[in-house]
Order: structure tokens, then C-alpha cells, then sequence
């Protein structure tokens, strides 16, 4: 498979085969690896289209048993035949498919909202606004699931819990330089936080849905107790300290 922008794509023409004097190893149009389905421009178009089926499995479950089981074992049904599917591996795929491709984040959005609806029993009828359904049905809408699930990775890796590769990504945000006495160059320094993290321009679509670049973004909009907290539960209340 060939990797690239579809422009590029385009441009390199045909089939390129690859041998080895023995075998010939010819390209594919997708592959999964890791349970994570790879297509060559990674729009993700291949991988939406086999958790899609798996989600709709999910759901048939969850329609089928709503009669005999409560709320809570709903819930804990949506997590695990649902949800499970959306968090595997998200950090990969998730931020790029919510920057660049509405039309599959819709088709996931539409599903969320058919699991919140078995598990309120509110009909389509209803007209019950989305916001109001996942609240009422405990559930987080993908945008924002997004972004819980990349902040989670980004404090591990700027607290030196996760792999080298990921901390190597994140650095913090450099000092200003005093180039002159001035009011202004000395506002940038007093205003400077040592918790912010350098978010590297991006102009490729691509890129700004990375973790290096998407990821700092979302740090850089925590509160400072957030942004300070030492353990992951002082950060999810928001509070500091490793207590």
C-alpha cells in the first residue's frame, strides 16, 4: 500500500507491485493491522465501515434485551459493545476523522444517539434534543469523547506515564525572549505559563489532527489546576496536588 495526500496519490498513477526476485507483493486499497483498518490516505473511510457493522451488532443486542434488564446494564452493554469499538486505538483515528470528515462523524453520532435512545426509551417521534438524550442516557457525544480520550493520553505522556515515542511528542512551551526594555516584552514575560505546551504549526490537514499538534491544543485550554494536577484523578476533579 501507498501512503499519501490523494493528490500525490493520483499523480503516482497505477498498481505498483513490489517483488523480491520470488515473490511478487502486490498493493491493496486497505489492510488492517492491529485491528486498526489502514487505507492509503488515511481518511478511515475502510475502518468506519467495520466498527459501523460491529456497532449495529452491538445495538440489536441492546434492543433485544431492553425489555428484561435495567438502565444501569444498558449502560454497561453500551460500553462494552459499543464504546469499545469507538476507544480502540481512538488517539489514531478518532481526531483525524472529526477534523476532516463530518459526513462519517455524523453516521457514529446518528449511532450514539440510537444506543441513548434504547437506553431512555424515548421514541425518534420524540423529537428530544440530542443534547438533552445523551445527558439523560449518561453518555458523552464522539466530539467530545474525542477529546477526553486525547487529553488522557497527553497527561500521561507530559507526567511520564506513557512510552518514550508518545513523551518524545509534547514539549513545553520556551521562555520568552527579552528583546528590548520594553512594556510589552516585559507583559510577555510576567503573562509566561510554564505549564503550556508548544503546539507546532501545522498547514497540512493531516498534521493538525495529530496528537503532537491536536493534543497540545487541547492542553493549552485546561485550567491551570488541570494543566498543574499530578495524579490522574486530581486531574479529572480538576484539583492539584498528588494527594
Amino acid at each position: 500500500m501507498l501512503f499519501g495526500l490523494p493528490q500525490k496519490l493520483r499523480y503516482a498513477g497505477g498498481t505498483v507491485n513490489i517483488t523480491d526476485g520470488v515473490n511478487v507483493y502486490e498493493q491493496v486499497s486497505s489492510f488492517t493491522y492491529l485491528g486498526i483498518t489502514l487505507d492509503p490516505s488515511l481518511r478511515w473511510m475502510a475502518h468506519v465501515a467495520k466498527i459501523t457493522a460491529k456497532i449495529l451488532g452491538g445495538l440489536g443486542a441492546m434492543g433485544r434485551a431492553r425489555a428484561f434488564v435495567s438502565t444501569d446494564i444498558l449502560q454497561t452493554m453500551y460500553q462494552t459493545l459499543l464504546l469499545s469499538h469507538l476507544d480502540y486505538c481512538a488517539t489514531a483515528w478518532l481526531p483525524s476523522l472529526v477534523l476532516s470528515n463530518k459526513t462519517l462523524v455524523l453516521q457514529l453520532g446518528r449511532l450514539i444517539n440510537r444506543a441513548a435512545r434504547l437506553i431512555t426509551g424515548h421514541l425518534l417521534k420524540d423529537h428530544v434534543p440530542v443534547e438533552v438524550l445523551l445527558a439523560e442516557a449518561g453518555l458523552e457525544p464522539l466530539t467530545k469523547r474525542v477529546e477526553t480520550i486525547s487529553l488522557a493520553t497527553v497527561f500521561k505522556a507530559v507526567r511520564g506515564k506513557a512510552p518514550v515515542y508518545m513523551t518524545d511528542l509534547f514539549r513545553w512551551k520556551s521562555p520568552p525572549m527579552l528583546r528590548a526594555r520594553t512594556r510589552t516584552e516585559a507583559k510577555l514575560i510576567r503573562d509566561y505559563d510554564p505549564h503550556l505546551l508548544h503546539c507546532p504549526s501545522a498547514r497540512v490537514a493531516s498534521y493538525r489532527s495529530s496528537m503532537q499538534h491536536y493534543g497540545a491544543q487541547l492542553w493549552n485550554t485546561l485550567s491551570l489546576k488541570q494543566r498543574t494536577a499530578i495524579t490522574y484523578k486530581n486531574y479529572k476533579n480538576g484539583n492539584t496536588g498528588g494527594n
